[in-house]
């Protein structure tokens, strides 16, 4: 059903091709070297290099990736999400970074790389509100790390965005519902928006507003 008030292009799907084996270790060298380029410190054991070493492992066939192993195909598959998710981050990371985002980068390269084995969901939570960061910076819309969470300046208003990951396909909480109201209403620049285990809620800011609570 067509939208007569719908006045901008609409998303479609095209075919993209595929994505083979050889350039997901491509894919993952250039984003080891991508976070190094940025001054990122790369300690033992991180998530990052580890990501790309099961991904390395899985084209050597030291890993098997067949359907008869569950377990096998999983570990490949969050290595994967892992470095696309930290190739854009890597492309888009400030090359001037204070303490407290260092401090949560190097909390975000910990862990396992299977989320089931990991004990802690704080390294994957950074993750997200820094692919969200990198995700607006991609669409040349400023970015900067602010309380809530992130800030974004559109059309010369400045948002502040709460980014919270959810582990869970359960409906988002009533209490963004407001915001989302406010957010898709005549003349939104911005909303709240899903990802399969994440959710973005957003409001306008002003120098004035109270971010403490």
């Amino acid at each position: 059903m067509s939208n007569p008030g719908f006045t901008v292009p609409a998303w479609q799907f095209r075919p993209h091709g595929k994505v083979g084996s050889t350039g997901l270790v491509r894919l993952a060298e250039a984003t080891v070297e991508g976070f190094r380029g940025r001054g990122v410190p790369l300690p033992a054991g991180n998530r990052l290099e580890g990501a790309a070493r099961v991904i390395r492992d899985s084209h050597e066939r030291r890993i098997p990736v067949t359907r008869d192993d569950p377990a096998n195909s999983a570990l490949v598959a969050e290595a994967i999400r892992d470095i696309w998710d930290f190739y854009l981050i890597a492309r888009t990371l400030p090359a001037e970074r204070e303490a407290d985002m260092a401090g949560k980068l190097k909390l975000m390269l910990r862990g396992e790389i299977s989320a089931a084995k990991d004990n802690s969901n704080t390294p994957r939570d950074i993750r997200f509100e820094y692919l969200v960061a990198a995700v607006f910076a991609m669409a040349d819309i400023p970015t900067r790390p602010a309380e809530p969470d992130l800030h974004f300046l559109i059309r010369d208003t400045e948002w502040g965005a709460s980014i919270k990951r959810v582990r869970s396909e359960a409906p988002a909480p009533r209490s963004q519902a407001p915001c989302v109201a406010v957010l898709m209403g005549p003349g939104c620049v911005a909303s709240r928006f899903l990802t399969t285990d994440s959710t973005t809620s957003a409001r306008r800011f002003t120098p004035t507003d109270d971010t403490s609570g």
